[in-house]
């Protein structure tokens, strides 16, 4: 064998090993692994919720700062329309929660982003996290499917191959797992109320956050933590100075303008440290940025990050999630933001009081 058949037969069969890896890890999607799956009922929930409105409605869209940070009866009274929470977790890409949104949104509605500083740090060809490659290949494989190919392949080389290994075995062995861990086998939820407020899942959906909804789909009780954790993670630090918001919120934003939806922004929860000093001239450089990119895309962007910084004690199990006292807080002042926001503009969008 020459030099180049040689090198030809290493190229194709290094071609066919990547085929079959590719096609193995498409293969074991859906297998029963562990993972959030309280994350996929929550989504559906949470669309159900949104359908419920008739007329013009206000969604709030963002991770989990949101899901335990805001009591959408009290900003459904300073709006004066119905308002859901659609807020899950931080894990998720914006392309999840744009989609999320765009499901329910009509001409009239409006939207309140409440997006963790995370998210303005990542680059689209990032390596994922783990968490959500793993959600990916439990419960949710149509976020793979509607990536690029260039990101679908910056997700397979992300993934460690014991991973797929353990997925394939699972897959093979389904019904046992199924029978040990019923919620696991993909299927729809349906939504009903006991009594009026408080979430009623049926048989087999066991998880309590999945239950742990109200009417809103605001959190209906709240656990209090003493103590948070010692690694306090804002990305504040590193917040870059964007040239350009992400193209996933450029898009969201350029099709809510299409359907004549309201956007507003508002900065998330924060524990107020040492570490997260907004007067920092960094920090203050990239967050200024950051308002000016949103109100050239036409969004309304709510007070100032310092504002809704809060002392450890007003924090639930994490530094993003508050706990029920401080939810009371975060509430009022985005409520009275709105309402600053709301009286300022010629023709408020909303009847509010």
């Amino acid at each position: 064998m020459n030099t180049r058949d040689f090198l030809f037969a290493i190229a194709g069969t290094l071609a066919l090993l990547t085929l079959g890896y590719v096609g193995l890890f498409r293969w074991q999607f859906g297998a029963p692994i562990a993972a959030e799956y309280w994350v996929k009922d929550v989504m559906e929930l949470k669309q159900q919720l949104g359908k419920r409105p008739t007329g013009p409605k206000f969604l709030l869209v963002g991770g989990s700062s949101g899901l335990w940070g805001f009591r959408s009866d009290r900003l459904e009274h300073t709006l004066g329309v119905p308002v859901v929470n659609l807020c899950l977790h931080a894990g998720l890409e914006f392309d999840t929660h744009a989609r999320n949104a765009l499901a329910l949104l009509r001409p009239g509605d409006g939207v309140l982003l409440q997006i963790e500083y995370g998210f303005f740090n990542r680059d689209r060809y990032d390596k994922p996290k783990s968490w959500i490659t793993n959600q990916v290949m439990t419960w949710f494989p149509e976020y793979y499917r509607d990536l690029s190919p260039v990101r679908k392949a910056v997700m397979i080389r992300s993934i460690e191959p014991g991973r797929v290994l353990a997925g394939v075995i699972a897959r093979v062995w389904s019904d046992a797992i199924y029978a040990q861990h019923p919620r696991r086998r993909a299927g729809p939820v349906s939504v009903s109320f006991e009594d009026g407020s408080r979430l009623h899942l049926p048989a087999g959906h066991d998880s309590e956050r999945s239950r742990n909804l109200d009417s809103r789909g605001d959190l209906a009780t709240i656990e209090e933590h003493p103590d948070l954790p010692d690694d306090i993670q804002y990305a504040i630090k590193r917040l870059r100075k964007r040239h350009d918001l992400p193209a996933s919120m450029r898009a969201f934003l350029g099709e809510a303008r299409r359907r004549d939806v309201r956007v507003y922004f508002t900065f998330p929860p924060t524990l107020k440290v040492e570490t997260s000093d907004f007067d920092a001239p960094k920090i203050r450089a990239a967050v200024d940025l950051l308002r000016r990119l949103l109100e050239a895309e036409g969004v309304v962007v709510l007070g100032d990050p310092a504002e809704f910084q809060y002392p450890p004690e007003l924090f639930s199990n994490t530094s993003y999630h508050l706990n029920r006292k401080g939810r009371e807080i975060h509430t009022t002042r985005v409520a009275d933001a709105l309402t600053r926001a709301l009286s300022a503009e010629r023709e408020p969008p909303y009847p509010h009081p």
